[in-house]
């Protein structure tokens, strides 16, 4: 698993490096063992700061290297985190507080309706890719793995 944390160490330097107004300090980045790469970020807001808690489950053999989709999915977590700085210094923190309440809010409304709707996966899939948060999410994202997928996989 030593590569793949190498790798992710690269892209969450880069992306660090290119977003000055990140700041570094809080964020923590804990790497665990799963059966599959998935992530989560937890958020919290205290004295005017965002803290980050971010969790990469991850199953490889010491020397296995990230597949490009795992770079998506933790270039995806680092969008998060890069737009909710972006908001708080534009914006204040109050701001990015009520962007992320609106991103939990339009989720829960998804799964609620979806639920009772008993959507399909795909189409679940299909619905929050629509969501206005998830899709600045998504635009960053694919701009982070154009710019960073080279690089890690080297």
């Amino acid at each position: 698993m030593e590569k793949a944390i190498e790798q992710l160490h690269m892209l969450m330097n880069n992306v660090l490096a290119d977003f000055s107004h990140i700041n570094k300090r809080k964020i923590g980045v804990w790497v665990k063992e799963g059966e599959y790469l998935n992530s989560k970020v937890e958020i919290s807001f205290e004295d005017n700061c965002i803290d980050y808690e971010m969790y990469i489950y991850l199953h490889k053999e010491e020397q296995e290297i990230l597949t490009p989709h795992e770079m998506y999915i933790f270039l995806h977590e680092m969008s998060h985190i890069v737009i909710l700085e972006k908001i708080k210094i534009e914006q204040g923190i109050k701001a990015a507080e009520m962007y992320l309440n609106e991103y939990k809010d339009d989720i829960k409304n998804l799964e609620k309706k979806a639920k009772k709707e008993n959507w399909s996966d795909t189409k679940i899939q299909k619905e929050y890719e629509n969501i206005k948060c998830e899709k600045q999410t998504d635009s960053l994202t694919k701009t982070l793995f154009e710019r960073y997928v080279r690089i890690a996989s080297v």
